[in-house]
Parts: structure tokens; C-alpha cells; sequence
């Protein structure tokens, strides 16, 4: 059976109960470099540390293992992701990879369109669908959702929004579906070519 992971970023995480809430849904906490220093500030120890360790300021716990990656064509993270795929993690959740640096989100976000990884920062929760294929995502009334388009996306077609797209075509930098709200229990989307990022925010004042 596939072992369930998180990778820890080095950017700006969550509030701390879903830091904490998060990890304790998975099997195995990785550690992106400086992402080791974000949960020592938790008292967090993770199981691995991963990078080229340039911006690790922390000690290391007994019992965390290193695995240098000091490939430096390649992200701390994209690295991070790619070691956890390989190893046959799956589902594999990412945090930490968002914040003040635009081009940092836009890599996180390209890493969960072409990985499959779901992301989760203080608003909301990414996840990807792939056509041909859908996705439920269980949601609940008056949150907000959003449908962006990496690319070219054919056939977009949802259920249980306020604004419903049925077989709609959508273009990176042209249309999106930002800012739509769930209107039940769950949301249904399915996508006939392309790849979508779905984003769902957090029920406000609550972890997801």
C-alpha cells in the first residue's frame, strides 16, 4: 500500500493548527531544506530533511535522516516532490510554498498541475483534475471555489456551484473561474482535455 507524505517548504505556512493538522494526517514528513527551519520554530521534527542544504540554520534531531540533493537546476521543493513520487508516496501534500514571492507560488502551483500533489496554504486547498477524468470534493455551502486552467482546457463541466460550466473552454490568461461558491455538501467537476487546479478555501475560522 502507498504511504501518504507532506513536504514542509521553506515560504510562508500556514496558521499552526493546520501545520499541525495536516501532518497528522500523513505517514511521512520531508522536510524541503529550509522548510526544517519552519517546524523547529513548531517543535516539529520531521523524518527527513531533503536539499542542497543551503538554507538549513537549524540542528538536525537524532534520527532525521539527510538526503543531499544538490542539484541545482531543480527547486528544494520540485526535488522534495520528485524523491516522494519516485518512492511511491502517494497522496502526497505540499505546504510552506506560497507567500511573498510570486515566482515561488507560481512553481508550487506547476508542481501540483504536473504531479498531482494536492496544496494547502493558510486560504485554501489546490488540487488537480486532468481530463478525461472528474473529481468530487467534498465542500460545504458558501465556500469559495475556483477553477484555473493550465493551458488549454476543453469540456469543462461542474455541479453544485452557483455558477455552473457545462463543456465550457478555457484558456490560461484568458478566462478562469475565480471566485465561484459551492452550493452543497460536495462539488463535481470533470474536464474533457487539459489539465484545471481546483481551489477550495477553508471554512472561515476553521482548519479544513
Amino acid at each position: 500500500m502507498p504511504r501518504s507524505a507532506i513536504v514542509i517548504a521553506n515560504g510562508t505556512l500556514p496558521r499552526e493548527s493546520i501545520v499541525r493538522d495536516e501532518i497528522a494526517r500523513v505517514e511521512f514528513v520531508l522536510a524541503a531544506d529550509g522548510g526544517a527551519n519552519q517546524l523547529h520554530k513548531l517543535g516539529i521534527v520531521p523524518d527527513a530533511i531533503l536539499g542542497d542544504m543551503d538554507s538549513l540554520a537549524t540542528p538536525v534531531p537524532d534520527g532525521v535522516e539527510l538526503i543531499p540533493a544538490p542539484d541545482q537546476d531543480r527547486t528544494d521543493l520540485d526535488k522534495a516532490v520528485a524523491y516522494l513520487v519516485d518512492a511511491g508516496f502517494d497522496p502526497i501534500t505540499i505546504i510552506g510554498a506560497t507567500g511573498d514571492r510570486l515566482d515561488h507560488t507560481f512553481g508550487a502551483l506547476a508542481i501540483v498541475a504536473r504531479c498531482g500533489v494536492r496544496l494547502v496554504d493558510d486560504v485554501g486547498i489546490a488540487l488537480r483534475i486532468q481530463g478525461p477524468g472528474d473529481i468530487v470534493i467534498a465542500a460545504s455551502p458558501g465556500r469559495t471555489v475556483s477553477l484555473l486552467p493550465c493551458g488549454v482546457v476543453c469540456g469543462l463541466t461542474t455541479a453544485n456551484l452557483k455558477w455552473n460550466l457545462h463543456r465550457a473552454d478555457f484558456s490560461f490568461g484568458e478566462q478562469d473561474g475565480t471566485s465561484n461558491v459551492a452550493t452543497g455538501d460536495r462539488i463535481e467537476v470533470s474536464v474533457r482535455k487539459g489539465t484545471v487546479i481546483v481551489y477550495l478555501h477553508h471554512v472561515v475560522g476553521a482548519a479544513p
